[in-house]
């Protein structure tokens, strides 16, 4: 400041006395410069790279860790519903039991063959049965060559409406649906906070080129003032209140500066490469220029918000929990009922095999079963189904709750734009106001009937004003991403 002050003062010619400002035609075009920068130019982003936001999340959506993610929710529905449905794979089973003692073969008993479940539930087997020894039971006495079977068992009590099986796969399935809206859930997610990076970083960009160029301004002002100085048309008082003008300026800059370089940062989380690695943000990337952009009708309209609610994603995630659980609540029920199998098997001599008689086996070569269990209290089985009952109620109210979150969401955020629009209706009549009343000062200061104070003033003013229109812009489109985020609208329907 010292420094400056020096040089207001001139190399050596004493101050003259102050005359009319009239006949400084330096400073008078020096001043109609600021001014004309100031009042016709609005901030201009310079020549480089320009990210659009639709560009930004297109980057976002391919190679972020959560985007990549949400595309694993699928296939892992996918492999669950393989899973489940692998309850109904063919089995083979077998087993062999021998005994041996002292020399002699007390029994050797082998027993193989291939089970198929289906879904009715009845369950088909077919297998080879041989049995031999010198203490074998009589019930296992088979032929030589040993025992074909082909055999069904019917459940007719437990696991006729559904059984753990069925369950699964019904289960399994609405997990399918579940997964796209969880899918759906974390891009919409993403997309709000990405958008809302963007938007801060676009503020921080328009914040430092408004106070860059106020003082571009307050430096070309000043040196007008010191030549005025010079030429004995301004007092020493002038170029001190310039000079501190600059400086003022230069600091809230800085601070603009810092605030970029942060916003920067907090953009680049949102940004990886397709190998997985963060990637940084270049320089030469400039964010859409806010004073360039217009308003836009929101993109979500109040007409369908209920449906849109009905819609959104987390609502339909808890429907889906309620399908899930009234299949859950099915099965318990079904463990009311008595397990209840009957089994029948036919039988033949394998070398028969081919004079086989299936009439005749029917009537003679056979064996079945009746298997029956239940338990008298149910207690076990009145209780589980009693918690997937109050399940059922607790996420019934979930739903319940969270669609009208999601309205008044939706309305919180339409009305923040619609106030929104008209601030910035309001503050960009006072930027023209601004710049009348900036312009009125500087003829009045050619007149000699102003000040460098109130010029600086007036010009801090409209700087303001385009300060504050430019974070209102920012609100604005945040809100309407917002809107989108409420409406589970952000990442797609």
């Amino acid at each position: 400041m010292k420094r400056m002050m020096e040089l207001g003062h001139g190399a050596g010619s004493p101050p003259r006395e102050r005359g009319g400002r009239g006949g400084s035609l330096l400073y008078g075009a020096a001043a109609l410069l600021g001014t004309a920068l100031c009042v016709l130019a609005p901030f201009k982003l310079p020549a480089q790279d320009t990210l659009q936001p639709l560009a930004f999340l297109e980057l976002v959506s391919a190679w972020h860790p959560v985007a990549r993610q949400a595309a694993l929710l699928p296939e892992q529905a996918q492999a669950r519903l393989r899973l489940a449905r692998g309850g109904f794979d063919p089995k083979i089973y077998g087993t062999l039991d021998q005994k041996d003692f002292k020399g002699s073969t007390y029994y050797r008993h082998l027993d193989g063959g291939v089970k198929l479940a289906t879904w009715p539930g009845i369950e088909f087997k077919s297998g080879y049965e041989q049995s031999s020894g010198d203490f074998l039971n009589p019930e296992d006495n088979v032929p030589d060559a040993g025992l074909v079977y082909a055999g069904i068992s019917v459940p007719l009590g437990q696991g006729l409406v559904i059984d753990a099986r069925r369950a699964a796969v019904q289960q399994a399935r609405i997990f399918a649906q579940a997964a796209e809206a969880d899918r759906i859930t974390l891009l919409n997610d993403l997309y709000f906070n990405a958008l809302a990076a963007y938007w801060e970083w676009s503020l921080a960009w328009a914040r430092r080129d408004i106070l860059r160029q106020g003082v571009d301004l307050a430096q070309i002002r000043f040196n007008a003032v010191r030549q005025g100085y010079q030429y004995g048309d301004e007092p020493a008082v002038d170029t001190l209140e310039a000079v501190l003008t600059v400086q003022s300026r230069m600091l809230e800059l800085q601070e603009a500066e810092l605030g970029l370089q942060q916003a920067a940062l907090n953009l680049s989380v949102f940004l990886w490469d397709e190998t997985g690695l963060p990637r940084e943000l270049a320089a030469t990337v400039v964010p859409s220029n806010l004073a360039a952009l217009a308003l836009e009708a929101p993109a979500i309209q109040p007409g369908n918000w209920t449906e849109l609610a009905e819609q959104h994603p987390l609502v339909l995630r808890l429907g889906y929990d309620l399908r899930t659980l009234d299949v859950e609540r099915r099965f318990k029920a079904d463990k009311l009922k008595p397990k209840l199998f009957v089994d029948y098997n036919l039988l033949s001599d394998p070398l028969a095999f081919s004079e086989f008689d299936a009439l005749y086996s029917l009537q003679n070569n056979f064996k079945w079963g009746v298997n029956l269990s239940f338990p008298l209290l149910l207690r076990e089985e009145r209780g589980n189904l009693e918690l997937t009952r109050l399940k059922i109620q607790e996420t019934s109210w979930k739903q319940d709750l969270k669609r009208q979150e999601v309205l008044a969401k939706m309305q919180i955020y339409d009305r923040e734009l619609a106030n929104l629009e008209e601030r910035i209706g309001l503050f960009q009549t006072a930027i023209q106001n601004y710049q009348s009343l900036l312009r009125a000062e500087e003829m009045k200061f050619q007149a000699g009937e102003s000040s460098i104070f109130l010029i600086n003033a007036r010009e801090s003013k409209l700087l303001e004003a385009r300060l504050k229109e430019a974070e209102l812009k920012m609100k604005y489109f945040k809100a309407d991403a917002g809107l989108q985020w409420a409406a589970g609208r952000l990442a797609g329907s």
